[in-house]
């Protein structure tokens, strides 16, 4: 249920922020290309929650309800995969921004986001904030 949350949450901020961008949901990265041959070399498929190209740079979203430290090594690892991924090797030499896309405020996520050269992004539309309240106790005013 998290995971559908997150996808509304990506698909929600991309329409507001990125409408007229080149945009990628649900991508998989890394050098193997096909789930059998993944499978066949022992290879893990790694999915960001979205690319997009504003013609300037590549920006690599990863998006959390609730941020923990864990997305930033995900953003890592898929700014390392993006570069090995066979799909994007016309955008390789683009500089590239990794956002943490959150409904829920972390200072320390957003602390360790920002000494990292990572973007903090808190995105709350109105249909999450009840959710909030109830699964975090967030009050629905934030």
């Amino acid at each position: 249920m998290a995971q559908q949350r997150e996808g509304r949450l990506v698909n929600e901020y991309l329409k507001e922020f990125y409408p007229l961008n080149s945009q990628w949901k649900r991508v998989r990265l890394g050098a193997a290309a096909d789930p059998n041959e993944a499978r066949m070399h022992g290879v893990t498929l790694r999915w960001a929650d979205a690319i997009v190209d504003t013609g300037d740079e590549i920006i690599i979203i990863e998006a959390k309800i609730k941020a923990s430290p864990g997305v930033l090594a995900q953003l890592e690892l898929y700014d390392d995969l993006f570069g090995q991924t066979p799909e994007f090797s016309q955008h390789w030499e683009k500089p590239r921004r990794l956002v943490v896309l959150a409904a829920a405020e972390d200072a320390d996520v957003r602390r360790l986001a920002t000494d990292k050269g990572m973007d903090f992004v808190l995105f709350r539309p109105e249909w999450i904030k009840e959710y909030l309240f109830q699964r975090f106790a967030i009050t629905r005013a934030d």
